[in-house]
C-alpha cells in the first residue's frame, strides 16, 4: 500500500493532474495493479481529460480511466 501511495505521488507530479486528486484514494483503488498499470491509468486518464476538454487529469478521468483498464481485463 505505501509502495502504491509513493508511486501515485511521483506519477502525480510528473503527469498533469488537479491537486484536489489523491495519491492515498488512487492508492486504494489501484490495489493489484503493476507499475505498468499506473502508466496505463495515467495515460488513460490524460485521453479521457483531452476528450472532455480538461487541462488535467481530475478524479473523475481517473475513475473513468480505471473502469475502462478493470473492463478490459474481464
Amino acid at each position: 500500500y505505501q509502495g502504491r501511495i509513493l508511486f501515485m505521488q511521483t506519477f502525480l507530479k510528473k503527469y498533469p493532474s488537479d491537486l484536489t486528486v489523491s495519491c492515498v484514494e488512487l492508492a486504494k483503488k489501484t490495489e493489484g495493479m503493476s507499475p505498468a498499470d499506473f502508466v496505463l491509468l495515467f495515460e488513460t486518464a490524460g485521453r479521457i481529460a483531452v476528450r472532455s476538454k480538461k487541462n488535467k487529469r481530475d478524479a473523475i478521468c481517473f475513475d473513468e480511466a480505471l473502469q475502462q483498464i478493470k473492463s478490459n481485463r474481464i
